[in-house]
């Protein structure tokens, strides 16, 4: 076990990489092109990270990517859609509209069109569930 894993992919397939590379050919594009070219597989994640630890080294191979943005993991992670700045948690609102025993309390939601076409604003009275329906065309704060 303490000797050295064998590499998985070949040295050749590096320099296929390397070259596709400085021809300024996305990760994305080459992951694809060696598939189709019956060549061995590597993944476009395999070789952003190929290009971190060549950077890591010394290496100027990141310098040829087209997109030179921070590049982050996004499996895994929360969605960061749909996060409203001062929102109140729904936790945070008072005792007496939890027990829904007044009427007046509402619950606003929107529902957004196939394609982020157009859409629906409903408004639900808590207590009576008496609800209001209106078609927008945009989700855009002012129309809505």
């Amino acid at each position: 076990r303490r000797v050295k894993a064998k590499e998985r992919i070949a040295t050749e397939t590096w320099e296929l990489v390397k070259r596709k590379i400085v021809q300024e050919w996305s990760p994305e594009q080459i992951a694809g092109w060696l598939e189709k070219e019956g060549q061995p597989r590597v993944s476009h994640e395999r070789i952003y990270q190929y290009l971190l630890k060549d950077k890591q080294l010394g290496g100027k191979l990141y310098k040829s990517l087209r997109n030179q943005q921070k590049r982050r993991k996004r499996y895994g992670s929360y969605d960061r859609r749909g996060q409203l700045p001062e929102r109140v948690s729904i936790d945070e609102r008072p005792q007496i509209v939890e027990e829904r025993r007044r009427i007046g309390d509402m619950e606003i939601d929107t529902v957004i069109g196939k394609g982020h076409q157009g859409g629906l604003v409903t408004i639900v009275d808590r207590t009576s569930r008496y609800t209001f329906i209106q078609r927008v065309t945009s989700k855009q704060a002012q129309e809505v």
